[in-house]
């Protein structure tokens, strides 16, 4: 059955959304769908604290993705009342449903981030301020070009649920099924090495040529936002690429995520 991806800035409200499409769902439970599962950080007691670390995110994303795995069959819907706000995250969970021949869809809710700010300050358990910024500016907003963010459901604070839609997206559309054409496989070796290694070698490039200019700022680098520090060499930088390479190069992770996993371990080390 199928998995429903909630994104958006902390104190969206994505909570509030979460629970309205869980009780849609369940007023029509039945053939399709049999149960209605919220996977969320408080249901998995992931502390807010755990986003300031690289490490400790990564660990609460694995948890995420865990849990949704276990819960999604072919009876079942999930829906991940989370930040989501990766989009190497999204894809990951995009192939997980694709290889249960299921469909899945994004439900951005699209508050403002002044208002996100007003209501997290109303909540008795808040963000810290300084991490709530921090979540802001590195928020990757969903694309409905992209296909892992495909079908895309954005929502204000005041529009209705478009449950019509969204049945119509994830239990009355056919699951594409796993075939030699649509399955989705690892690259050859060979070819995923050359691109990892082209890949890696372009941003690279265009960290350097951006911090000639823009050293210590913020920056859009292959459409992630980044903090570019003060100091950064050719030499540090290929450092870092070659040991991403190391890491990465028997373990064939989706071409489209090597970006994001590149521009986030860049980001990680480059200051080590």
């Amino acid at each position: 059955m199928p998995l429903i991806l909630l994104s958006g800035y902390p104190s969206a409200g994505k909570s509030r959304r979460a629970q309205q499409i869980k009780e849609a769902f369940e007023a029509r439970l039945g053939e399709e769908v049999t149960e209605v599962h919220v996977v969320s950080d408080e249901s998995l007691n992931i502390p807010k604290s755990s986003y300031y670390e690289r490490d400790t995110e990564k660990m609460a994303r694995g948890e995420q993705m865990s849990a949704v795995k276990r819960l999604l069959t072919k009876t079942s819907l999930v829906i991940l009342d989370s930040l989501s706000y990766i989009k190497g995250f999204r894809y990951q969970l995009y192939c997980d449903a694709k290889a249960l021949e299921t469909n899945s869809c994004v439900v951005h809710v699209g508050t403002s981030a002044d208002q996100c700010n007003q209501w997290n300050n109303e909540r008795t358990d808040k963000w810290p301020q300084d991490l709530f910024d921090a979540l802001v500016f590195r928020y990757e907003e969903p694309n409905s070009m992209n296909r892992w963010d495909s079908p895309l459901f954005i929502l204000t604070p005041e529009d209705p649920l478009p449950m019509a839609d969204i049945w119509q997206a994830v239990i009355l559309k056919k699951p594409i099924k796993q075939t030699q054409a649509t399955s989705i496989k690892p690259v050859a070796p060979t070819d995923y090495l050359s691109v990892l290694n082209n890949t890696t070698a372009s941003i690279v490039k265009q960290a350097l040529d951006m911090h000639r200019d823009m050293a210590g700022s913020a920056v859009t680098l292959n459409g992630i936002r980044v903090q570019l520090p003060l100091n950064l060499s050719a030499p540090q930088l290929n450092r870092i690429r070659r040991n991403f390479i190391q890491l990465n190069k028997t373990a064939t992770i989706p071409v489209e995520s090597i970006e994001p996993f590149f521009i986030e371990f860049l980001e990680k080390n480059w200051d080590l």
